[in-house]
């Protein structure tokens, strides 16, 4: 067994920072973050072997000036003067900062707020404060799980997971890693996971005992996709840094204390390549308890945004009124932010254009729908191919059309607007809902999302699909065809859109 002893105790302390400028990030935001970061506290060895870092933030891509910003690190053992050391950096915020870029989300335009222990919920002044997540902790938290037959496993960042040099191709590149279901198995992510615990282990002791692959058959069920993601070096060049994300279902039946132990600990220390920038982090859950680790939450939900007066009014005028009624848009904020809002059922309405049949929200339904798109958008919009035309504003379909004859003459495929529907009808949710909390977590918004999209037609229950009169239908049918792009790609085709955003308003 591993001594992953040397690496506790553990320090966790999230972080709140003020904006003192606005700042435009992409839907994640640990690379930026990272790289903030190391600039603040200079040239640092073997930062990675000691911290770790969440960005619970991800899904949020704009802030301005007075807003709040909160994350965690995570130090292991023996990082403890390294995060006094962040600490003590960010108390001086933002006068030790050289970044002065606009373009770049976090520069000199932050300020110290608060810190508070992760584990405790205390405020904390220095390191000194922070309890400790001891070994003894770890073993009581996995005596938790052992009893359990079942459990899901919950990606919360990107996750570069390289796969068995027996089928890795020779150049190491982005198709190196998992990036497909039929790609993943147990002793892999096993492996992976060893492998991660041991290169810590190596900065703290002399001999490691050797791997041993479990070839159990404990992945029961896995709903993944890959997510393309670069950034770009200090030469200027871009890097690939695409991650797998979803969920897994692991049976856990007779699975050994070791590999418990690696297990709870990995949700901890992250797992896979790029690990240092935040990467390769998860969650265990099952119905029976729920979640053991705790996790900061953004300090201003998304759905706290969505309901802002100034964007619920815009929705409303988007919707296709002259004035909007305030008084209404005050009392729909309540009922959204306290959980009193019901779902109203969908009415069927044929669109006179094309005579296709639609399923359409009451009028101030669309309005809390189109408030929630327009807070979405910007963030599915960062990863959202360039050559996808379906359901994006902006893109004629004399556009896409140059683009289908391009891709027709080079070979390539597309899906005809006589798809549309059935591909809007079959979806499944519970993919759907694997997306969604990939991108925003347990952000409100997500079961909010959930619920209107399973909204009932007329009294009568759905077992799929986006209805097509939602506001956010065409937005969350880029999501998913955005997945199906990726697959395509990999198989080295490509799929190119068309259609118009059909929207009833």
């Amino acid at each position: 067994m591993l001594p992953i002893q040397h690496l506790l105790p553990l320090r966790a302390v999230n972080i709140t920072l003020q904006f003192t400028a606005s700042a435009k990030s992409r839907l994640f935001h640990q690379l930026a973050l990272t790289a903030w970061l190391r600039h603040l506290i200079g040239d640092v060895p073997h930062y990675e072997k000691y911290m770790i870092l969440d960005a619970p933030e991800n899904g949020h891509t704009s802030y301005r000036k007075g807003d709040f910003y909160r994350f965690t690190l995570f130090a292991l053992n023996g990082g403890e003067k390294l995060l006094q050391q962040i600490l003590d950096c960010l108390y001086l915020l933002p006068n030790n900062v050289k970044i002065r870029d606009e373009k770049m989300p976090f520069r000199n335009n932050l300020i110290f707020h608060e810190a508070d222990d992760l584990l405790t919920g205390e405020q904390i002044q220095s390191v000194a404060g922070l309890s400790l997540y001891t070994y003894e902790a770890l073993q009581q938290e996995t005596d938790i799980w052992i009893q359990h037959d079942q459990c899901w496993l919950n990606w919360i960042s990107p996750a570069r997971l390289l796969l068995p040099k027996s089928v890795r191709r020779p150049k190491k590149n982005e198709n190196s890693f998992c990036r497909h279901r039929s790609q993943l198995d147990f002793a892999n992510l096993n492996n992976r996971l060893y492998d991660t615990l041991a290169e810590l282990l190596r900065q703290r002791v002399e001999s490691l005992p050797s791997r041993r692959t479990d070839e159990t058959q404990r992945l029961e069920m896995a709903d993944v996709f890959w997510m393309d993601y670069s950034y770009y070096n200090n030469q200027g060049n871009e890097k690939p840094m695409g991650g797998l994300l979803g969920r897994l279902l692991l049976d856990t039946e007779n699975m050994p204390l070791e590999q418990w132990l690696y297990w709870i600990l990995g949700q901890y220390v992250g797992i896979g390549q790029r690990r240092s920038f935040g990467w390769g982090r998860y969650q265990l859950e099952s119905i029976e308890t729920g979640r053991t680790m705790p996790r900061a939450s953004a300090k201003t939900s998304l759905l706290e945004l969505a309901c802002q007066q100034e964007n619920l009014e815009t929705a409303y005028l988007e919707i296709g009124e002259d004035e909007a009624d305030v008084e209404r848009l005050i009392h729909l904020r309540e009922q959204l932010l306290q959980d009193e809002y019901t779902i109203p059922t969908l009415h069927k309405q044929i669109l006179k254009e094309d005579s296709r049949l639609l399923q359409v929200p009451p009028f101030f339904d669309r309005v809390a729908q189109r408030a929630v798109a327009q807070i979405l958008i910007p963030a599915l919009d960062t990863l959202m191919y360039s050559g996808s035309f379906g359901f994006r504003r902006g893109r004629s379909r004399h556009s896409a059309a140059q683009m289908i004859q391009r891709a027709s003459q080079a070979g390539y495929r597309w899906v005809f607007e006589s798809d549309i529907d059935d591909f809007f009808d079959n979806i499944q949710w519970s993919r759907l809902y694997t997306r969604l909390t990939a991108f925003f977590g347990d952000d409100a918004v997500v079961d909010l999302v959930m619920g209107w999209m399973s909204a009932t037609v007329e009294g009568k229950e759905r077992k799929a699909g986006l209805p097509q009169g939602s506001p956010l239908s065409p937005l969350l049918a880029n999501m998913m065809l955005d997945d199906f792009d990726s697959d395509l790609e990999t198989a080295g085709l490509q799929l190119v859109r068309f259609a118009d955003d059909f929207v009833v308003s």
